[in-house]
């Protein structure tokens, strides 16, 4: 008979593939340091994530804050794989507190719910911050790119550099930011998601080559 169990198995696996969206009543962990700026990143609407429901990539119809993930990888950044245990564990996000691998029910009623934490719940949308934010979703969000690819062929030479001169101003933008400010590259992942050239991804099967990110490197 199939072994059933109501309880985790501390396997790892749920935390090794990514840290978890967090909703309104996560802001608390923010305001009581539990979680800094730097340790989440923006997916901003329109950017391709995985749609668990759909278990296909989607874009996304509204921003997700999740916590970070190791390095270049997934893994959930608070995962102790020494001990297969939550770092944070006493404060969790509502979905860590929320997931049951043996009952995906609860998970997927809070995965659907509309009470997102977006960028605009940690900043005032008066403050300088909360300016630069929409300016940079007017100059270079992912409805930019969509409005580009959708002009036709992506593998024509202009329509490619129109992309290119569009992630390399993105760049730009966020250099000039952490110039003037100081702020480092995991904290403008917070307010400003992450750079558009992997952002891209999703929308051409070229954004994800070694050719366009080749643009990119060093």
């Amino acid at each position: 008979m199939p072994v059933t169990r109501n309880e985790c198995a501390r396997c790892g696996t749920c935390c090794r593939k990514g840290g978890p969206g967090l909703h309104i009543e996560d802001k608390r962990l923010l305001e009581e340091k539990v979680l800094e700026p730097g340790d989440l990143v923006c997916f901003r609407k329109g950017e391709f994530a995985f749609d668990q429901a759909g278990q296909c990539l989607a874009p996304l119809d509204q921003e997700l804050l999740k916590i970070r993930g190791k390095e270049d990888g997934w893994e959930c950044l608070f995962y102790d794989p020494s001990t297969r245990g939550c770092l944070i564990y006493g404060d969790r996000p509502l979905e860590c507190r929320t997931l049951m691998c043996w009952d995906t029910g609860p998970i997927e009623e809070v995965m659907g719910r509309d009470d997102r934490l977006t960028r605009l719940h940690l900043v005032p949308g008066d403050s300088g911050l909360g300016e630069l934010i929409r300016e940079h979703e007017s100059r270079c969000g992912l409805g930019r790119v969509r409005a580009i690819t959708e002009k036709g062929d992506v593998e024509t030479r202009a329509l490619r550099q129109e992309i290119l001169d569009l992630c390399f101003y993105e760049l730009s933008f966020r250099e000039a930011i952490s110039q003037k400010t100081g702020t480092p590259d995991n904290v403008l992942e917070c307010y400003f998601g992450r750079p558009l050239f992997r952002a891209v991804r999703g929308y051409d099967p070229w954004f994800g080559s070694d050719d366009f990110l080749g643009y990119f490197s060093g």
